[in-house]
């Protein structure tokens, strides 16, 4: 399994990012660092195409407690598939993580069977 590691930021210029995986069919794994709203996050995507599995999991880095409550969006192919969460700023509860189920993971994919999709850190 390769990995990369990304920085990404997140505002109002930036609102989302867009995450498009162009090696089908292998199992993939991205760590990721989004900074949303003054906030850092280390974001796990992994996915494998073949056995249908898809998660992303958000793990906050906190300096202390966050005056806003942040949702997280996730978005493909225009209104396919869309969904919301707001996150658990604790970090004493764990991570925070969305589950596509294999029944839903075709609405991930792009023309081309590749993954294709969006995040959005939002404070609403």
């Amino acid at each position: 399994m390769k990995g990369r590691h990304i920085v990404h930021v997140i505002g109002e210029n930036n609102p989302g990012i867009g995450f498009q995986n162009c090696i089908p069919n292998k199992i993939t794994s991205t760590v990721s660092v989004l900074s949303a709203y003054g906030i850092f996050f280390w974001m796990i995507e992994r996915h494998d195409v073949e056995k249908q599995t898809f998660n992303v999991t958000f793990y906050p880095i906190l300096s202390g407690k966050p005056q806003n409550d942040f949702y997280v969006t996730l978005s493909s192919g225009g209104t396919h598939f869309v969904t919301k969460f707001k996150l658990d700023m604790d970090p004493k509860n764990g991570e925070n993580r969305l589950f596509v189920p294999g029944f839903m993971f075709h609405n991930l994919l792009d023309e081309k069977g590749s993954l294709n999709y969006k995040i959005f850190i939002t404070t609403e």
